[in-house]
């Protein structure tokens, strides 16, 4: 969906496991890459990084799966290697909901957002 809004050139979906363990059915990941949409597994999110009141990027954390947990997926481990990805939007989503929780931490790192705690988006020149 985000691929078909107005200016958006490039969607890619972070997750912490492989896609093996992805809790989704495999049709909507084959969905998701016949719409183009970059899959990047075994990364997790550490910290958002902003720039001005707008979101700019994130700091990530490689994983490697771990022993299996309550679920019966195997759990992601973190290793000792750290990249950094730029983003201009971040659009939270963890489980069925969009996970606004973070915003309100997202705030004290200086991003700015609105009053339904959405990050608003960088204006484009």
């Amino acid at each position: 969906m985000a691929l078909r809004q107005k200016d958006v050139e490039k969607v890619t979906i972070l997750y912490r496991r492989t896609r093996d363990e992805m809790p989704a059915f495999p049709e909507e990941i084959e969905a998701a890459d016949q719409e183009g949409i970059e899959i990047l597994t075994l990364i997790s999110p550490a910290r958002v990084l902003s720039d001005n009141g707008h979101v700019s990027g994130l700091r990530c954390i490689r994983n490697e799966l771990g022993e299996p947990d309550s679920s019966g997926r195997r759990r992601p481990v973190p290793i000792p290697l750290r990249v950094q990805r730029p983003v201009d939007t971040l659009i939270v989503a963890i489980g069925e909901d969009s996970g606004i929780d973070c915003i309100g931490p997202a705030q004290s790192s200086g991003i700015d957002t609105t009053s339904r705690n959405t990050s608003r988006p960088i204006p484009r020149p």
